[in-house]
């Protein structure tokens, strides 16, 4: 995928200076859910598409939303639902 295929959201996230190819595939596949009005892709999903296993993907979301990149708004036996922010923790 090029980078003029992607949504807005998917777009700030390949512009962010995020380290670690990991973080970044996990952060812009998220954002690419959140351009396809999904903003609760599983982590099954999530580690599916990204070729990583759950618990890597688990781990690199605590550590995405930790640095101020994703607002993660967990409920009870549901799904997350996720935001992109500014690595300041800001929308």
């Amino acid at each position: 995928m090029t980078k003029r295929k992607l949504g807005p959201e998917a777009r700030r996230a390949f512009a962010a200076p995020i380290e670690g190819s990991k973080r970044r595939k996990v952060l812009i596949l998220i954002a690419a859910y959140l351009d396809a009005g999904r903003p609760d892709p599983s982590i099954s999903e999530l580690a599916a598409r990204a070729r990583l296993r759950r618990l890597a993907v688990v781990a690199i979301v605590d550590r995405l939303e930790r640095d101020g990149w994703l607002g993660v708004e967990r409920a009870p036996r549901r799904r997350n639902v996720y935001r992109l922010l500014d690595g300041r923790g800001r929308r």
